[in-house]
Order: structure tokens, then sequence, then C-alpha cells
């Protein structure tokens, strides 16, 4: 039997959106929680807190911001911020922090490190 004789299927695309709009809905990650800001505000707030601890980094910006998840017994999540100047790729000047998931505390700062890279 040819589709082209006369019979419908678009029932079985509709059903088959609704099956995979249902599963990608129930298989989500639970992104973002009350709890945990999101990248625009913690940037936002790493640029604040780094401008008001060192008046030589009011020029530096945020390059990357990443959400890293807890492992099993490996401590809590938190943001990893890596703020720089702007306009250069030299990361001597560079500062990363990690920050609690609601921004409220700088779990750390630290210099970048080059972990198994040739710098």
């Amino acid at each position: 039997m040819r589709l082209s004789e006369g019979r419908n299927y678009w029932m079985v695309y509709v059903g088959w959106a609704i099956i995979c709009a249902a599963l990608g809905w129930g298989f989500r990650e639970d992104v973002y929680t009350v709890e945990r800001l999101r990248h625009q505000e913690v940037e936002r707030l790493a640029e604040e807190l780094v401008r008001q601890r060192d008046p030589n980094m009011r020029d530096h910006v945020v390059i990357n911001s990443a959400f890293t998840k807890t492992r099993s017994g490996d401590g809590e999540s938190r943001w990893v911020i890596l703020v720089n100047r702007p306009g250069t790729h030299d990361l001597d000047e560079a500062l990363v922090l990690e920050m609690s998931l609601d921004g409220r505390e700088v779990l750390g700062t630290r210099r970048p490190s080059f972990q198994g890279r040739a710098r």
C-alpha cells in the first residue's frame, strides 16, 4: 500500500510529536532551580565582586562561566567564572572565581591553572 492512496497519516506524526515532547519533559534535568542563578546574573555578580575587591581589575570582564555539578561526595555544586581583561588572550591577569549556586558566597579565587597543556 502506498501513502498516496488517500490515507492520512497525520495522526501518526502528531502522536509521535506528543510522545517525543512527553519524553523530553520527563527526562529533562532540573536545570534552573530557585536556588540557582542564571549565567547572566552570576556573570554580573562576579564582575561587581572583582571590581570591588581589587581596584586594578576594574576593566576586567567575565570571559566564561560554567556550572559544575557535584560528583558523589565531592563537595557542592558551584559556578566557576573566568574573569580577564577584554581583548587580551594572556591569562597572566586572569582570575578564576568559584561561587555558590545562589551567588551570595565566593567559595574561592585562584589564578587559572594549566593542567596537562603546554603553555
